[in-house]
């Protein structure tokens, strides 16, 4: 990582973890790169709290506008719209998990909690990729409320759903930008090698929003499609299918019919 960028990771750890993480000394220009480099990823309201956390720090330079970027819209309330898996038979597992835990005797809504923003988490990436803000709704749980999750019962359900390596992933890219320790993530059992080119690519390609396939019918015999956005998918796709086959497949052909069924209407 360059000095932004780890500048970029510390304010992120200042502001939405409560940390004091040293801060290195940048020219105003690369600290208007960070705001910018935040903007696009929708975490600026947390890099503003880290910088006013560091505002008296000598030596720092930081251009005085800084300290009052605009907050992003209020997102909705967690939990508002729970998250769904492409998969149909996953999903009716996913649901079944819902409805058991909700009637046991020792229900924990903390672990449901947890594992819908780690499916939340999972939805983005296959979509539009590593997200730095769903990622840091996953740290800031773990570091306030994971004490109350039952990760024995979070281990089972990933099993059953068949997505506890891409949520050890997650875990790994917490590991590589936002300081966790891997025994504060007890569902990481092996540290995945391609957790840092993944967060690497969120840096130098932004939170960019999912572009839906451009399918048009200009003459009725042939479908026209976006080439680019297609092949955007499908890479997508090759990068996530090792670590949940089933999910990353469901969500790419679940794309594909959406967008054909659209020539219909």
């Amino acid at each position: 990582m360059d000095i932004i960028e780890r500048n970029f990771f510390s304010l992120i750890r200042s502001g939405g973890l409560n940390e004091f993480v040293a801060v290195e000394p940048m020219s105003p220009y690369k600290w208007r790169r960070l705001m910018a480099m935040a903007i696009d990823r929708h975490v600026e309201d947390t890099v503003t709290k880290g910088l006013r956390s560091h505002q008296y720090d000598t030596g720092l330079e930081i251009p005085r506008e800084l300290f009052n970027i605009s907050p992003p819209p209020t997102p909705s309330a967690p939990g508002a719209t729970r998250p769904s898996l492409a998969n149909r038979l996953l999903n009716h597992r996913l649901e079944a998990i819902r409805h058991d835990e909700l009637h046991a005797i020792d229900t924990s809504v903390d672990t449901l909690e947890l594992l819908d923003i780690i499916i939340a988490c999972i939805t983005t990436m296959l979509n539009s990729d590593v997200s730095i803000r769903q990622l840091l709704r996953l740290g800031v749980f773990l570091r306030t409320r994971g004490d109350r999750a039952d990760f024995v019962k979070l281990d089972q359900w990933l099993s059953r759903l068949h997505l506890q390596r891409i949520a050890q992933l997650q875990g790994c890219i917490l590991m590589t930008g936002f300081g966790f320790e891997q025994d504060e993530l007890p569902f990481v059992h092996r540290v995945e090698p391609a957790a840092r080119q993944l967060l690497n690519r969120s840096l130098h390609h932004g939170d960019r929003e999912y572009e839906e396939w451009q399918v048009s019918d200009n003459k009725p015999i042939f479908v026209k499609t976006n080439s680019r956005a297609l092949f955007r998918n499908l890479r997508r796709c090759m990068r996530y299918v090792a670590y949940a086959p089933l999910e990353t497949i469901s969500n790419l052909l679940g794309n594909m019919a959406r967008s054909i069924s659209e020539i219909e209407e």
